[in-house]
């Protein structure tokens, strides 16, 4: 067995082999994570908080590079709505639609808080250029729980995914719009006032393989429990007071 003198005398020999050694083992590990790292993805929102009032998230189009290959796209988030009475405060008419992700149809989550229906919106543009929208109906949609939405977008065919399963799958018309303009998670004033989870950008059609297992990594770092829109607002004011109170105290 070698003694700590030994090593040492070793190393001190080899010192310059071993620093170029160590140097090259740095690169190549390197190249390997870069290699092995999807560039067609990013990650455009990393939290679970609720959307309400005139809370939004803006994202820029640069964020989302556009397919090298047709129009190929997929966007995964997960939705938890809260199931409010009809006086919690909406802002504006509780009938119209409220905006959990706006992306001027490419593509859009809605939610409808008379009928309970969450619906993804694919836009595209008619015979006359105007921008129209194909519907998907996502009914009897779960509330007060984290339930994963996918949209997959491969050309003309547009696949919904909930809970990493395939729901429903439509080959379009027409090829879907896409926009330039900035993405909105959740909408200020048009709130769905529910929480939104994580949002996932692929500039690629995800196989449904890699929707199930991008479903199970995700799903498993949200929390069980949130607060509600009530413990929400009620912190919220009790923060409003404790701030005035402060501003007081320094005026005296």
């Amino acid at each position: 067995m070698s003694s700590l003198e030994d090593i040492q005398e070793f190393v001190s020999e080899h010192k310059k082999t071993i620093m170029v050694s160590v140097v090259i083992l740095i690169f190549l590990i390197v190249i390997i994570v870069q290699l092995s790292k999807d560039h067609t993805h990013t990650r455009l929102y990393d939290n679970q908080k609720l959307f309400y009032n005139d809370q939004q998230i803006l994202v820029g189009f640069e964020d989302m590079p556009s397919s090298t290959e047709n129009i190929r796209f997929t966007f995964s988030t997960f939705i938890r709505v809260n199931n409010l009475a009809g006086n919690t405060h909406w802002n504006e008419d509780q009938s119209l639609k409220k905006y959990i992700i706006d992306n001027f149809g490419s593509p859009n989550i809605v939610f409808y808080r008379e009928t309970g229906i969450v619906v993804v919106e694919i836009a595209f543009k008619n015979d006359e250029g105007v921008t129209e929208m194909y519907e998907f109906n996502l009914e009897h949609f779960p509330m007060q729980k984290w339930v994963g939405v996918c949209i997959v977008g491969d050309d003309r065919i547009v696949k919904i995914y909930i809970d990493g399963k395939l729901f429903t799958a439509k080959k379009l018309n027409t090829v879907p719009w896409i926009s330039k303009r900035m993405l909105s998670i959740g909408r200020s004033m048009k709130n769905f006032n529910g929480n939104i989870g994580m949002v996932d950008y692929y500039s690629r059609a995800l196989s449904d393989k890699e929707v199930n297992a991008l479903y199970k990594k995700r799903i498993n770092s949200l929390p069980n429990e949130v607060l509600t829109y009530e413990q929400t607002e009620y912190k919220r004011k009790k923060n409003e007071e404790r701030k005035n109170k402060l501003n007081k105290i320094k005026k005296i």
